[in-house]
């Protein structure tokens, strides 16, 4: 009997072009914001502006990257194995951010407001 994978799995599977393209666009997105995060002593508020402007995204789209990079560099194992797999998205990051919240995870001033 074939079955067919959950939806979310399919980006999983490395024959698959898209998928490739999928994990390959996760990696380069964490690369680059990583990349522009600043040091923790940085003005927040001027690097949000500066770099929402040159991204054409949102002050608070442009305040969740940096706010997930902040998370991973507190979480190096969660990172290593997302950059290693490229499988979340910042959705999912976002979630993964949202549930240590709840849970008690110490705020950062990269956190949105």
């Amino acid at each position: 009997m074939h079955t067919t994978p959950h939806p979310y799995y399919r980006h999983t599977d490395p024959t698959d072009p898209a998928a490739h393209w999928t994990t390959h666009r996760n990696r380069q997105d964490l690369t680059f914001w990583t990349s522009v995060t600043p040091d923790d002593d940085a003005d927040i508020d001027t690097t949000t502006s500066h770099l929402a402007a040159r991204t054409s995204l949102s002050t608070t789209m442009t305040l969740t990257w940096l706010s997930i990079v902040q998370l991973l560099r507190h979480y190096p194992v969660l990172a290593a194995h997302n950059h290693d797999l490229g499988l979340l998205d910042h959705p999912r990051l976002r979630a993964i951010e949202h549930a240590l919240d709840r849970r008690g995870r110490p705020r950062h001033h990269h956190r949105g407001r």
